[in-house]
């Protein structure tokens, strides 16, 4: 073969390469990597839940919030049940790593910090008060009103996961009324949009 008959081959075959690695780097199934997460809420964490918070009751008044983050499901119920619905319905913006992220980061359940957390109209109810207003089954919406009478309302967040960019986010979203509304949790899939955390899209966890 001629010099120049290697040469061209040799450039035809880089070229090729670059194509199948940008191909492969694109690809919709390729995984991200999986953000560490912190034992404790972070920052980043922080900023959701209030962005959150001020799309449902900026201006509707006082919210009480859970202390232990948490999701309504357990490992293996999310992946048989739940993981296959946010695919099907957060669609082809989700990174399917993402939900393992989301996953990882709720084995690591924690608790919200009042100061951290920076909501004016939030109040976060720790757990012990929460056990002990809740411990006579009879009468523990009497006792939330009681305290709580203008919210009459309570909200749950999970751990967040955060894409590796930082422009998407999943998170477990829980609203709990005690004046006759009707209560519901859902996970919502979020995306940064003007330094925001704002909804995109919503899957149903459950609702009363």
């Amino acid at each position: 073969m001629r010099k120049g008959d290697e040469m061209r081959k040799a450039v035809f075959i880089a070229g090729l390469l670059v194509i199948c690695s940008f191909i492969s780097g694109c690809g919709p199934g390729k995984p991200e990597p999986v953000r560490a997460v912190p034992d404790n809420i972070s920052r980043d964490e922080y900023n959701l839940y209030r962005d959150v918070l001020d799309q449902e009751f900026h201006g509707k008044g006082d919210v009480v919030i859970k202390e232990r983050t948490l999701i309504p499901a357990n490992s293996n119920d999310f992946g048989g049940v739940v993981r296959p619905q946010m695919i099907k319905e957060f669609g082809k913006q989700l990174n399917v790593s993402l939900i393992d992220a989301f996953v990882q980061a709720n084995l690591k359940p924690a608790a919200i910090n009042q100061d951290m957390l920076g909501y004016k109209t939030a109040t976060v109810l720790t757990a012990d008060a929460e056990k002990e207003m809740f411990a006579d089954v009879q009468i523990f919406y009497e006792n939330f009103r009681a305290k709580y009478p203008n919210p009459s309302r309570m909200v749950e967040f999970s751990r967040v996961a955060f894409d590796y960019k930082m422009t998407r986010a999943i998170v477990y979203f829980g609203k709990i009324f005690y004046s006759g509304k009707s209560s519901s949790g859902s996970y919502l899939f979020m995306k940064k949009a003007k330094g925001k955390w704002v909804i995109d899209k919503s899957l149903a966890a459950w609702s009363l």
